[in-house]
């Protein structure tokens, strides 16, 4: 015999499903170690978020400072970087860009139409 769930009773079952699984998998904010340079005590301070890079650890009573990347910069991952990355990616003649450089990643580029990559845009050929 089967089970036949209809949409009344699926629905309500997959937004509860979705709510619990993002209470439980993001429920905590990231955390590195630091060692507060005045105190000596050993601290759990949070992470600065994508597109963000540490202005100031934490301390006993304060949280981490955060500072958005500047222009051409980016961090893709949670991190304690005092500095973001530069967007190093330059599309060439043989590219077009189908991502723009911003705070949280680097350029994309891809080969022109009639080009393919192997390590480099190469034409394509039929042979």
């Amino acid at each position: 015999m089967c089970l036949r769930v209809g949409y009344t009773q699926a629905v309500p079952w997959a937004i509860w499903s979705v709510l619990l699984w993002s209470t439980l998998t993001h429920a905590s904010w990231p955390t590195f170690e630091w060692k507060d340079p005045n105190t000596h005590e050993k601290l759990w301070c949070e992470k600065c978020s994508l597109g963000m890079s540490m202005a100031k650890p934490c301390t006993w009573d304060m949280h981490t400072q955060c500072k958005p990347c500047a222009n051409e910069h980016y961090t893709q991952y949670w991190n304690y970087v005092e500095r973001c990355l530069y967007c190093s990616v330059h599309c060439n003649v043989l590219e077009v860009e189908v991502g723009p450089c911003n705070r949280m990643h680097n350029r994309v580029c891809e080969c022109k139409l009639g080009y393919h990559a192997l390590r480099f845009c190469r034409f394509c050929d039929d042979a």
